[in-house]
């Protein structure tokens, strides 16, 4: 894990930062398996939580997201 001083890259986001609170960079890993996969930013973290948001929003880009109108 990143020390605090020490620059942080997400490989995700590609956001770079040098990492100043102990919460700021977390160890993603697979819930189900407990499978390390490597650490990331908070933000791309939150995201990745959001895995079946994240699906809907690339059908919604790709214009293949099937709409139902509640009526």
């Amino acid at each position: 894990m990143p020390k605090i001083g020490e620059k942080f890259r997400c490989p995700i986001c590609h956001k770079e930062f040098t990492k100043q609170h102990k919460n700021e960079i977390y160890l993603d890993h697979d819930h189900k398996t407990g499978k390390i996969r490597g650490y990331i930013c908070g933000s791309c973290n939150a995201s990745i939580g959001k895995f079946d948001v994240l699906q809907r929003a690339i059908q919604w880009l790709k214009g293949t997201l099937r709409v139902f109108l509640l009526g």
